[in-house]
């Protein structure tokens, strides 16, 4: 199945479709459903194509890059390692060289996406999109040679993916992000922007370009080998890669409530399905109904009530409320609500204030109703809405701005999961790994220190091992840190951590022994003494204040580690115990790690 860039309407496509799959339209079937069902009477696995046209594919022109069949085949049955690394060759095959031109990307860190989007999108055409990239702040003197860009692709995913863009929604369950099919529009107080579109939402081409946007960052990480903050479902990874999407699998993944009150929509006896009162057609409510929601409930909205409902009444679209029949009434019957009289009246009256939108899943879907003979036809459109249909604008300026990078056939060889490794990197932090691959400078690597030798059985509690695999005798302040980072810190303070070391939020793919520079060239972490004239004091620069803190402190925790992100490097000072060592650790992952100077 492949996604189109353009079109982003799903189409009948192979004999494996959702199309194809299912039973006669709703106004013509007759009789049950229960010979379409799988042996547990549950959802049939399907899939649904986004199919390219001529047109469409004739207007990227040569950034499709054809590969040949047979060569992607035989990648897509080699073991990731075999595909990582074809892969990395056909990325260096299509990227620019340096020497013929790069992008210059100056954007203010107060207005961070709407300056990204005018930089990275209007101003730069998709032929100069394969050019290596340097990134600058407005106000900020850094300069890039690595660690600013990273930082970039961090700040970028974290805008685009935060509530108040109104672009992408967390799935229940942390699945992942999705792309919110009640965003993109134009609101004022709730209400959708009159002459904004037909439907409020998806109507903003504002809001279209953001998500043309991310397609291109997304690209753009694969391209120069970032990392980013950014975990997608399952089916919006396999929209990137062309792949069939399955019902049952990927719409569990993305809602799995929904899934569930799906499965047993299915095994109902007649009766129960006529009396829900079903029609064909999805009702979503403005995504700013979820701030009123909270306020409404004096709580954090649900997940549940952060997605589209069930479906519309019978001949209502949705019914007075506008709210549809709630994911509550095709659950267990015996489970009940849990606000009182009071807070669902307040709560309701909120909901009553914010417009919906109602789309039909056939044509005339609001006067069809949902009965036991077609329900199967009307979960497999509902799923298919969710999957994809639902958000097919955003969905096509996505894979626009993507394939504007990647060309489409590049990225097939992998599965979701695989690419997800490949965007997000490594999730934890191996602390080994990252020991194995770092090197020592200055007095870190004097009077035998820091050096590599040939592997032992040496049980001394201040050997570490090497960049080889080896045991090497560190300096204590060395190996003090890597006691802390292993045995002091959490997880979420190791990230953070290596975010404020590097400027990356994710370990690559490959490990740490992939750490680069913004120019590909490999650049392996290092540790190194601090220069004492230049070491942090909070409160203030001078020999007086460096005095009254460290007479506050007790010790010299107050000079804080120094990073240097472009080059991955990590100045420490020669702290006088482990102890020192840790409360400075401590205080740095938890300050912003962001913003640039130069010393």
């Amino acid at each position: 199945a492949a996604a189109a860039a353009a079109a982003g309407r799903w189409e009948t496509g192979s004999a494996s479709s959702l199309e194809s799959c299912a039973s006669s339209p709703p106004e013509a079937e007759e009789g049950g459903d229960q010979d379409d069902l799988d042996e547990e009477g549950g959802l049939e696995e399907g899939c649904g194509e986004l199919l390219w046209e001529g047109e469409e594919r004739a207007a990227f022109g040569d950034l499709l890059d054809e590969y040949p069949v047979e060569e992607l085949l035989l990648v897509t049955m080699a073991p990731f390692r075999e595909k990582h690394l074809w892969f990395e060759t056909q990325l260096d095959r299509i990227q620019i060289p340096w020497s013929r031109g790069h992008i210059t990307l100056l954007v203010d860190r107060a207005d961070l996406l709407e300056s990204s989007v005018e930089k990275l999108l209007r101003a730069t055409p998709p032929r100069k999109m394969r050019q290596w990239m340097r990134v600058g702040f407005a106000g900020e003197t850094g300069v890039d040679v690595g660690g600013l860009e990273r930082e970039f692709f961090s700040l970028a995913a974290q805008a685009l993916l935060a509530p108040e863009a109104g672009l992408f929604l967390l799935t229940p369950g942390s699945a992942g992000y999705r792309i919110d099919p009640a965003g993109g529009g134009e609101f004022e107080g709730g209400c959708p922007v009159p002459g904004s579109g037909s439907v409020g939402f998806w109507s903003s081409e504002a809001s279209l370009e953001k998500m043309e946007f991310a397609g291109r960052l997304l690209g753009k990480a694969l391209l120069e080998r970032q990392s980013l903050p950014a975990l997608l479902t399952p089916s919006l990874l396999k929209h990137l890669l062309q792949a069939p999407l399955l019902l049952s699998a990927d719409l569990a993944a993305l809602d799995p409530e929904l899934h569930r009150h799906l499965e047993w929509l299915l095994n109902q006896p007649a009766e129960v399905v006529d009396a829900l009162d079903l029609d064909f057609t999805v009702t979503t409510a403005a995504t700013s109904f979820y701030a009123m929601d909270h306020e409404a409930e004096g709580g954090a909205p649900s997940q549940k009530d952060r997605l589209p409902s069930f479906g519309g009444g019978a001949g209502g679209g949705g019914g007075g409320s506008g709210s549809g029949v709630e994911l509550e009434g095709l659950g267990n019957p015996g489970q009940g609500g849990g606000k009182s009289g009071g807070e669902k009246s307040k709560l309701a009256a909120a909901k009553a204030a914010v417009p919906v939108v109602v789309y039909e899943l056939v044509p005339g879907g609001a006067s069809v109703p949902v009965t036991a003979a077609n329900r199967l036809e009307y979960v497999r459109l509902l799923s298919q809405w969710h999957l994809g249909s639902g958000v097919a604008a955003p969905l096509s300026r996505l894979l626009e701005g993507f394939y504007t990078v990647v060309p489409p056939d590049l990225v097939t060889v992998f599965d979701y999961a695989e690419l997800e490794f490949l965007l997000c990197g490594s999730q934890t932090v191996d602390v080994e790994d990252w020991r194995r691959h770092t090197d020592y400078h200055g007095d870190f690597a004097r009077d035998g220190y820091g050096q590599p030798e040939e592997p032992n059985s040496s049980d001394d509690p201040e050997a570490g091992r090497g960049a080889a695999g080896g045991v090497q005798k560190l300096h204590p302040v060395c190996q003090w840190f890597w006691d802390a980072v292993e045995h002091e810190l959490d997880e979420a303070e190791r990230s953070l951590l290596f975010q404020f070391a590097t400027g990356a939020c994710r370990v690559p793919a490959q490990g740490f022994k992939a750490l680069q520079r913004n120019d590909g060239k490999y650049q392996r972490f290092t540790l190194e003494p601090a220069d004492p004239a230049r070491m942090r004091v909070p409160g203030g620069r001078g020999a007086a204040a460096q005095a009254a803190a460290e007479a506050r402190e007790g010790c010299l925790a107050c000079h804080l580690p120094t990073s240097h992100t472009c080059f991955n490097r990590l100045d420490l000072p020669l702290y006088k115990s482990k102890k020192e060592l840790v409360e400075a650790l401590k205080l740095v992952v938890k300050m912003d790690v962001t913003g640039f100077s130069i010393d």
